[in-house]
């Protein structure tokens, strides 16, 4: 995979998102509460996709990564060396996570960029802070409250006002 595919890939899931909410604004009154809330989640659940690969678009093209190198191939050598990233290498860096904390905070340490600062809302901020890949999986969980669809649609904004379209250039 080159670190161009992190874009697209990112693009297609707020894509997806985006058709989703519009989904829900067409089957209105025909979702159970347990349909909605689990069309809710795997909105949610892809949101957090489209920012952990923009997010990884960015690292590699802030560090003027080669568009035609393998992304597992970075290493901290030679002009990578002075920022200790790697792909999955003992480095303190890792881009091989699901973390959205953890590739915020190697975004920032690079180039000083939050993807989420300016963020106002207690809410969304819980959101994303809170995203995990394990989400899919759980039934139950810590986030269930936070999830209507006026949070999701307000999240899924944000991602692709202010996130999505700052770093995919």
């Amino acid at each position: 995979m080159v670190y161009k595919d992190y874009r697209t890939v990112a693009n297609r899931h707020l894509q997806t998102c985006k058709y989703m909410c519009k989904c829900l604004d067409s089957d209105i009154g025909k979702l159970n509460e347990t349909e909605k809330a689990n069309i809710l989640t795997n909105i949610y659940y892809l949101s957090g996709y489209v920012i952990e690969c923009i997010i990884k678009y960015a690292i590699y093209d802030y560090l003027q990564y080669d568009a035609k190198a393998d992304v597992a191939d970075l290493i901290p050598e030679g002009k990578y060396k002075q920022f200790n990233i790697s792909y999955s290498g003992n480095t303190k860096y890792r881009l091989k996570t699901h973390n959205l904390k953890d590739l915020s905070d190697i975004l920032i340490s690079i180039n000083g960029n939050d993807p989420f600062m300016g963020i106002s809302s207690p809410k969304l901020t819980i959101l994303y802070k809170g995203w995990d890949s394990e989400i899919r999986y759980k039934i139950d969980h810590d986030l269930k409250q936070e999830l209507t669809e006026t949070n999701i649609r307000k999240f899924i904004e944000i991602v692709d006002k202010k996130i999505y379209s700052k770093m995919s250039i």
